[in-house]
C-alpha cells in the first residue's frame, strides 16, 4: 500500500469516526450549555431570595397586609377591628369552622392537614373558609356600622 493511500484511507476513517460522534459533541455543548445556564438561574434565584429577605426586615405591617397571601381582602378588612369584636365573631362560627380558622391563621396548618385531622377533604375545607371568612365579614361589618 502507498503512501498516498494510506493517508486517505486514514482521513476516510477521521471523517467516520467525527461523523459517528458529532451528534455525541452537539449533545455535549448543549449538555454544557445548560449547566451554565442553570448555574445562571441558581446565582440570579439565590440573589432574588437574599433581595427578597433584605425587603421583608423593612416592610411594615400595613405593606404586609397589602402583600399578605391570597386572603389579602380578609387581612385588609380586619385591620382596624378590635379583639373583643374578633372574639365575638368567632362565636358566631360553626365549631367546625372555628376550628379550621384558628389552624390555618394562627397555628398556620395548610388545608390538606386540617383536612386530615378533620377527615374530610380538602375543597370541603376550603369552601367552609370561604364561608366562615364571608360570616365573620357580614359580622364585623355590622358591628362596624353601630
Amino acid at each position: 500500500m502507498e503512501k498516498k493511500d494510506y493517508f486517505e484511507e486514514f482521513a476516510k476513517e477521521q471523517d467516520n469516526i467525527q461523523n459517528e460522534f458529532e451528534d455525541d459533541i452537539v449533545f455535549a455543548r448543549f449538555i454544557n450549555y445548560m449547566k451554565k445556564a442553570l448555574l445562571h438561574k441558581k446565582i440570579d434565584y439565590i440573589r432574588h431570595k437574599e433581595y427578597l429577605t433584605r425587603k421583608e426586615k423593612m416592610i411594615t405591617h400595613e405593606e404586609w397586609s397589602v402583600l399578605s397571601s391570597n386572603d389579602n381582602i380578609v387581612y385588609s378588612s380586619f385591620l382596624h377591628i378590635k379583639k373583643e369584636n374578633l372574639t365575638n365573631a368567632m362565636k358566631e362560627l360553626t365549631e367546625k369552622q372555628q376550628v379550621i380558622i384558628i389552624s390555618y391563621y394562627y397555628e398556620g396548618k395548610s388545608l390538606k392537614i386540617i383536612a386530615n385531622e378533620l377527615e374530610s377533604t380538602v375543597p370541603a375545607i376550603k369552601q367552609a373558609k370561604q364561608r366562615a371568612i364571608e360570616r365573620l365579614k357580614k359580622y364585623l361589618e355590622g358591628k362596624n356600622e353601630e
